[in-house]
């Protein structure tokens, strides 16, 4: 039985199983995590690896993760001897970082408190089981009447508008820019004609959706560990860079 599903049949069990937020909030499952094992994934792949998660890529953002770092430990420094939220502060940081690095704004440009507040929503939307997930025939039915396929949907159009927002403003000449950012790489992709493969804007949007969200879950790993350096060999490609760069930081300013 091992040797039928890992061997034999590896490629048709490899691919996750199928729900309903998540091809909706992953733009049909054009994510890294959640694409099943295809062409596709393979593409989406080798861009990770080669443009995206680069070494030289990744130290580049060196600079931005050790000045958010910097201030945070100098906001706690200043906030001494008074109590203050850490896990706020560390929920704040990671937002910050993947800002940064994803988008080039700071976390106070977008609206942070709003931002986060459907980022928290995604997640919860990601880990839900619609009832049309596991009877088809009844699941629309069912899930109508929860208001599930609503909240999946509205939630789907605000990060989509705001990823719309974000795609014009970097599409826009008239806007310099010092560096590049995720954005910027991958709509450099989809305008080089050498390229195998060209991601399109429903890629783009869908590379952002993962980005976001990872913050939840690196923030309740930190929690559990009393915000020490956190590792998860089981992560995806995308979410291992994610949790980097928080972690990352914390271990360059403790040695």
């Amino acid at each position: 039985m091992a040797k039928e599903v890992l061997k034999t049949n590896d490629t048709e069990c490899c691919t996750r199983p199928i729900s309903y937020a998540q091809q909706k909030l992953t733009y049909n499952f054009l994510t890294l995590a959640f694409c099943p094992y295809n062409d596709s994934w393979k593409n989406m792949r080798k861009i990770f690896r080669i443009e995206i998660l680069s070494k030289n890529r990744v130290q580049s953002f060196e600079h931005k993760r050790k000045a958010k770092i910097a201030e945070l430990i100098n906001y706690i420094t200043q906030a001494s001897p008074n109590p203050i939220d850490l896990s706020e502060k560390a929920l704040s940081l990671v937002y910050s970082v993947i800002c940064q690095i994803a988008i080039n704004k700071n976390y106070e440009e977008i609206e942070g408190h709003k931002f986060k507040e459907f980022v928290q929503e995604a997640m919860k939307l990601f880990g839900m089981v619609a009832t049309l997930d596991m009877l088809p025939w009844l699941g629309g039915i069912m899930d109508a009447l929860t208001g599930l396929p609503r909240r999946i949907e509205y939630c789907h159009r605000r990060f989509d508008s705001f990823f719309e927002m974000l795609l014009k403003d970097h599409l826009d000449p008239a806007k310099q820019r010092s560096e590049q950012d995720i954005i910027d790489v991958l709509l450099s992709l989809s305008n080089d004609e050498k390229v195998h493969f060209s991601p399109n804007k429903e890629n783009i949007k869908a590379v952002l959706m993962k980005y976001h969200p990872l913050s939840i879950p690196i923030l309740q790993a930190h929690q559990h560990s009393n915000f020490l350096p956190y590792r998860h060999a089981s992560l995806e490609p995308e979410e291992t860079f994610a949790a980097s760069t928080c972690s990352y930081t914390v271990e360059e300013n403790m040695t």
